[in-house]
């Protein structure tokens, strides 16, 4: 029984070392929300920054994503049709989704060369009956975005794609 004093004071060393450990821990090092990981991976997205009104044209939103919606066609080896881009722009990076009107889409990512307007493209299909990885590069501007790509799909090759996009 003299072991209980020793063994009750360690116990409470330790509950207090591990609430003195959380506390810690909930501070986040960073300035602010809109730097904090975990409220970027919540699905929120940072406050935008103000932009003088004559710097920047308006851009169509998709509806609380803070994404631009692009309509247009593409047209490759597999044939032609139309789609839709939903992205966000970064300074050197694009990410976002595309959908085919008559099925097919999945992730878009784009890394920008030096002059911002050129990117390196990559579109996945994540369609179960017809998987496909495209590769190519855009040129995007502030109303435009065409694309020259390639790939494979579930039946082979794919070449001589083109996008014509244009802002919604």
């Amino acid at each position: 029984m003299a072991d209980q004093p020793e063994r009750s004071l360690h116990t409470a060393s330790l509950i207090v070392g591990i609430a003195t450990i959380i506390a810690t821990a909930a501070c986040s090092p960073l300035p602010g929300s809109s730097l904090d990981p975990v409220y970027l991976k919540s699905g929120t997205s940072p406050a935008p920054q103000a932009t003088p009104p004559s710097a920047a044209p308006q851009r169509r939103e998709a509806a609380g994503t803070g994404a631009a919606v692009w309509v247009g066609r593409y047209q490759d080896s597999r044939g032609s049709g139309d789609v839709t881009f939903s992205i966000v722009r970064g300074a050197t990076t694009v990410s976002g989704t595309w959908k085919a009107r008559t099925g097919g889409g999945g992730p878009i990512t784009a890394l920008a060369d030096g002059s911002g307007h050129r990117l390196q493209l990559r579109m996945e299909n994540t369609a179960t009956e017809c998987p496909a990885t495209f590769e190519g590069w855009a040129e995007i501007t502030d109303t435009t975005f065409t694309a020259n790509y390639r790939g494979k799909d579930c039946e082979g090759p794919v070449s001589d794609g083109r996008l014509e996009l244009r802002l919604r």
